[in-house]
């Protein structure tokens, strides 16, 4: 989704519920390796969930916070 992109209220859903069972998802497979990796294969999972598990969940602050914007437009729209 790029910035020029009108949220609606469907495809924002969508995307964050997507986003939301993304991280969850990663922040398992994190606990799962949690405390100390045993094995490289483990520092290597734990290095691309920690990384994932970040820019998942700031695309999706962006998201709710767009979504938030996108509502707030519309009500001062309304009130005109």
């Amino acid at each position: 989704m790029n910035n020029k992109t009108k949220l609606t209220g469907t495809n924002t859903k969508y995307n964050i519920t997507v986003l939301q069972a993304d991280v969850a998802y990663f922040d398992a497979r994190l606990t799962l390796i949690r405390p100390k990796p045993k094995t490289n294969l483990e520092v290597a999972q734990k290095k691309v969930f920690q990384l994932l598990e970040k820019v998942f969940s700031k695309h999706l602050e962006i998201i709710m916070q767009r979504k938030k914007d996108y509502v707030k437009s519309i009500k001062a729209q309304r009130k005109k």
